[in-house]
């Protein structure tokens, strides 16, 4: 591990450290202490899960429900759940996209995409290719896209990354005066990397109210054993704060489970540890309450997730799929995704009978 990544993790430590302590819903010290060396005898591991995943709080009385690091580690090690053909499909974006819009699902328009310097652009006759050398050849190709395509903005996203990293949003007013160092930067991030350029989704009104500088999209997990149709394990939405234009956890936003018949939000929401561990019963800019709050088309997306992991050997997946005015829209699929956050949401997957499942074809021993 280098010296950055080492001190990375040393202050992700104490900022998740302090966000504990300075937590005063959390049981008392001496609660803590007996269910900790409970999990710790039973499952046989250092229990870290009982800290990041907040069952150390109050009203957390199901603790033994919740996955130990060592067991979400070991399913998405397990060979029977996971082949690396199949990572690499949900890993690179550029890939997903050929693979997925294939089959006929609905997934957000690519208009380009870019090797470095070498932009190549999708055309109704072809694909052009185009060399970038300047800012100004890449604000002009950019303007070009907004022509042509008649798009409000447009989302450029690296064709390896996650958690949102190096995500851009480019919309008209980006070629403005006093916007212009933001289309520069762009450009030199960019022009030395790789990059998916897509139309940006016209979300529904409803998931705009809870915040609509970002995308709010649904994390779904569907597990898929062999010969078996896949099965939805469990969902919830993140959402993005204001001004921010992604809604990924990494980056600040926030999350509530849904229920999986109704689909209704769960009527609390949560942060990371590391941000706060702040509980929410309302979306902290908008207002919006999230008791009773429906997700719009949400047996279609239950319906697309099962479809898409149909087309994939990765038998546990994790789906984020967004929902525009017409319907769900598949974003991407995450292979080794941190399976914290929907045990968190759902409020411990180890009484999950779906996922029970997936612990099994893991080679994973049940532990009551």
């Amino acid at each position: 591990m280098n010296q950055g990544r080492f001190f990375g993790r040393i202050q992700l430590m104490l900022k998740k450290t302090k966000a504990f302590l300075k937590d005063k819903n959390k049981k008392n010290i001496f609660r803590i202490i007996k269910e900790c060396i409970i999990i710790t005898l039973r499952l046989r591991c250092v229990p870290t899960h009982y800290f990041t995943g907040f069952v150390y709080r109050k009203n957390t009385e199901n603790y033994l429900d919740y996955l130990s690091m060592k067991e979400m580690l070991e399913v998405h090690s397990s060979s029977n759940i996971h082949t690396p053909e199949g990572f690499q499909v949900l890993d690179n974006k550029l890939l997903f996209h050929e693979h997925f819009s294939k089959h006929g699902l609905n997934i957000p328009k690519k208009l380009a995409n870019n090797f470095q310097n070498l932009l190549f652009i999708d055309k109704k006759t072809g694909v052009k290719n185009i060399e970038i050398f300047s800012n100004e050849d890449f604000v002009t190709v950019i303007k070009n896209l907004f022509q042509e395509t008649g798009c409000e903005a447009i989302f450029i996203k690296p064709i390896y990354s996650s958690g949102g990293h190096g995500a851009i949003r480019l919309s008209k007013g980006i070629f403005s005066s006093s916007q212009s160092k933001s289309l520069n930067k762009s450009f030199d991030s960019i022009i030395n990397g790789f990059y998916i350029f897509q139309e940006n989704i016209n979300q529904h009104p409803e998931l705009s109210r809870i915040n609509a500088s970002s995308l709010n999209t649904i994390r779904i997990d569907t597990f898929k054993s062999y010969q078996k149709k896949p099965e939805v394990i469990s969902a919830y939405l993140r959402m993005g704060r204001s001004g921010k234009v992604v809604d990924n956890l990494m980056s600040g936003g926030i999350y509530a489970g849904i229920d999986i018949i109704s689909g209704k939000l769960h009527p609390i929401a949560f942060s990371k540890l590391e941000t706060g561990g702040v509980v929410f019963s309302k979306h902290p800019d908008s207002g919006v309450e999230f008791k009773d709050f429906s997700i719009t088309y949400f047996d279609k997306v239950k319906e697309m997730a099962c479809e898409a992991a149909n087309l994939i050997t990765e038998k546990l997946v994790g789906w984020d799929i967004a929902v525009s005015i017409d319907g769900p829209v598949l974003i991407e699929g995450n292979g080794n995704y941190e399976i914290i956050y929907s045990d968190i949401a759902y409020g411990g997957y180890r009484r999950n009978p779906i996922f029970k499942k997936a612990m099994i074809e893991a080679g994973l021993k049940i532990i009551k």
